[in-house]
């Protein structure tokens, strides 16, 4: 790996205090990666515990007012998380919030995390059946980093195993009633028709049975003469009439 994927650190080893005063804390220090491309794999730890010294006996040589719990596993089964525990003050008035016992520690395991496939939610299909019709999402790689989600490089997620992002439109167009142009009227007035050709059509122009039968347009309706001294023998729609 270049040098540009590198990990950075502010300076050699720990140098920020204990987290606490006494008892097991814990003390951090920055580590970054500049081009934003480094393997979490390859991160160095971020914090270590350290020890000051008992908290079960005062400087008096009295007992400690607070009864604890012991530390829950690690929150996280790789990289970095978190342990707690309950801290209970049985003598209320030795007990003050300077004095309580740490009940958050950072925790890590030797098991370095991988990164895992998000996928976002598919685009709505074109309305359009012109042409084929694709839809399209996002995907991430994800690796949690002290708890938190991250995105990152996708070389850290399995190659074999990212979701698709694009894929085509699963229905198919329905078929719709095509109509042709109007014929010249075939009789004398008033009793003349006017005809036209309706189809029902798939999208690739073959003849269908499944269009709906409520919305087929009307294929002959009945004609209107104009006046004959103005245009002889001529005529003009009128009246629509249902298809036979």
């Amino acid at each position: 790996m270049g040098k540009t994927n590198m990990y950075f650190t502010d300076g050699e080893g720990f140098k920020l205090m204990c987290s606490v005063s006494c008892g097991t804390g814990h003390r951090t220090r920055s580590v970054a990666c500049p081009s934003g491309q480094c393997r979490p794999e390859d991160r160095p730890k971020y914090a270590e515990y350290c020890e000051n010294g008992p908290c079960s006996a005062s400087l008096t040589g009295e007992t400690s007012p607070w009864l604890l719990t012991e530390w829950s596993h690690c929150s996280e089964s790789c990289g970095t998380g978190t342990q707690t525990r309950l801290a209970v003050c049985f003598h209320q008035g030795n007990c003050s919030d300077g004095s309580k016992p740490e009940v958050s520690r950072a925790c890590s395991s030797d098991k370095q995390c991988g990164g895992q496939w998000f996928a976002g939610p598919w685009t709505p299909c074109s309305d359009s059946c012109s042409g084929p019709a694709r839809q399209k999402r996002e995907v991430f790689c994800v690796v949690k980093i002290r708890g938190q989600s991250h995105i990152t490089n996708e070389m850290t997620c399995p190659a074999g195993l990212k979701p698709q992002a694009e894929q085509p439109c699963g229905g198919k167009c329905p078929p719709k009633w095509f109509i042709g142009e109007w014929g010249i009227c075939d009789g004398p007035c008033p009793n003349g028709v006017q005809r036209r050709e309706v189809r029902c059509l798939d999208p690739h122009g073959r003849h269908s049975n499944n269009c709906n039968d409520n919305d087929m347009p009307i294929a002959k309706r009945q004609c209107a003469c104009q006046k004959a001294e103005e245009h002889r023998d001529k005529y003009k729609p009128a009246q629509d009439e249902p298809a036979d």
